[in-house]
């Protein structure tokens, strides 16, 4: 067997851990395995699906119908001389209503009754019938050509906008959450190797220091701080160990991960600064999602209005129909269909409606509510846009300052250690108090700290990207 093959077989049989998980894969993992997120995107297809349906009552209907009759009732509704009546009817219509506001049914209708005379020998009348007809109707004022349907369109399509956003809001604010925890935790890692460095430190100080007491050559009261101190960093070592845990059981609950699954290994550096602009798609002005949401409601509330205030308006409609009746004596339903087109007996209809609502309280409450609520949805989202401005700005602004403040701080913490080390070095050779050894130390780490958790801010600012998109047109 050649090297290569050894090689190969070695690793074969080595144990396969978890694969490191970066933050990338982390909320890729978050977005498929997540209910939360499965819901939110099944949400947003509901909603383009409900706007899809708004057509509906644009779409062609069939209608089939049969009816079979066998009256007795005396006196019969036919006359004195009627004993008993049967018939059987059947019908077949198409309707179809157009966007232009046109409704169209055609229709046909076969028919035979029979009826029984009140005489000794039970002499009997039959008959077929049949029909063949159209109708159309056509707003000419109120949804003429068409005017209300685009008018539902345009508040149908505002309001699909503004659900999926909404929805859209709760994936990207779920996004969030995941990175928060999953920087909070890659953060906690590094606390957790800081922490117990430091306690590794303060008790080979607090040994050496027991040293020098035990040999008669050192303060008690030294001894105490230094055991005070190594208390301090078990105690700080307590707390990371718990915090470690609580974000593990979040990020648990986020894949979906059984206590008996591996935890993943999350792999994340600190130091990776990214541009808050990675998450904005396409171009035009940059506005919070939420803005934009309530620039969206805006919309959907004038739509409403001007709905309520077409509902409201005068209509004068224009029906018209035709239809054939054949009517065949001693004929039955076969003889009805055979003479379906017989135009000699025609029926013709032509009708004017027209309808006016009086201006009564509550038509005038109706379209004032309406309209006062798309004006307020209005002045709320145009303020919203403002701050949607200022937001993105302010928020770049602190990005740049966060940086400025990381440099000043790493700088900092740099001095401090080395300053601990040189306290460190000097109290070893007993040229400074112990204090002063431990303080240097609690400076140096809290500093060390302070840097990491500006870091971990920053990481968490450059998320708060998600909350901005780029849309082209706002115009209410």
């Amino acid at each position: 067997m050649g090297r290569g093959n050894i090689l190969k077989l070695i690793l074969l049989l080595l144990p396969c851990g978890a694969s490191a998980m970066t933050l990338s894969e982390f909320l890729r993992q978050v977005e498929g395995n997540n209910q939360y997120s499965q819901a939110y995107q099944m949400s947003q297809e509901a909603a383009v699906e409900r706007s899809a349906a708004g057509d509906l009552e644009l779409t062609p209907m069939l209608s089939l119908s049969g009816s079979y009759l066998d009256d007795k009732k005396q006196p019969s509704n036919f006359g004195l001389n009627i004993k008993q009546v049967k018939g059987a009817e059947y019908n077949l219509g198409l309707a179809k209503n157009f966007s232009s506001g046109t409704q169209i049914s055609v229709f046909s209708k076969v028919g035979q009754t029979d009826m029984y005379f009140v005489t000794p020998d039970g002499e009997k009348f039959s008959g077929g019938t049949g029909a063949l007809g159209v109708s159309l109707s056509q707003s000419l004022w109120k949804n003429s050509w068409g005017h209300g349907t685009r008018l539902r369109w345009e508040r149908e399509a505002s309001l699909m906008q503004a659900e999926k956003g909404s929805f859209d809001l709760q994936q990207r604010s779920l996004m969030i959450e995941a990175e928060t925890h999953f920087w909070n935790y890659v953060a906690s890692l590094e606390l957790l190797k800081m922490r117990e460095a430091s306690l590794v430190r303060a008790q080979k100080m607090e040994a050496w220091i027991k040293r020098r007491v035990g040999d008669g050559i050192g303060d008690k009261s030294d001894l105490f701080n230094s055991q005070s101190l190594v208390e301090s960093r078990r105690l700080e070592l307590i707390n990371i160990h718990d915090e470690l845990t609580s974000l593990e059981i979040k990020i648990r609950n986020m894949l979906r991960l059984k206590p008996s699954q591996k935890f993943p290994d999350f792999q994340g550096s600190l130091d990776g600064k990214r541009s808050l602009a990675a998450f904005l798609k396409g171009r035009g002005r940059i506005v919070r999602l939420d803005s934009y949401l309530s620039y969206l409601e805006a919309k959907t509330k004038g739509s409403v209005a001007q709905e309520v205030e077409d509902g409201l308006r005068p209509d004068l409609s224009l029906e018209a129909s035709y239809n054939t009746n054949a009517f065949i004596d001693k004929g039955d339903v076969k003889t009805g269909w055979d003479h379906l087109k017989d135009t000699d007996r025609p029926t013709t209809r032509v009708a004017l409606t027209f309808k006016y609502f009086f201006d009564s309280e509550a038509k005038l409450a109706k379209k004032s509510g309406a309209l006062k609520e798309a004006q307020s949805s209005r002045l709320i989202a145009e303020q919203k846009l403002v701050e949607s401005e200022t937001s993105w700005s302010e928020l770049n602004r602190r990005y740049e300052e966060m940086s400025k403040r990381i440099e000043v701080a790493e700088r900092l913490a740099k001095f401090q250690s080395s300053r601990a080390k040189e306290e460190s070095e000097k109290l070893s050779k007993g040229r400074t108090v112990t204090s002063n050894a431990i303080t240097a130390a609690q400076e140096a780490d809290e500093a060390q700290l302070n840097v990491t958790n500006m870091k971990v801010e920053q990481r968490k600012m450059e998320a708060q990207g998600r909350m901005f998109v780029n849309v082209e047109s706002l115009e209410l």
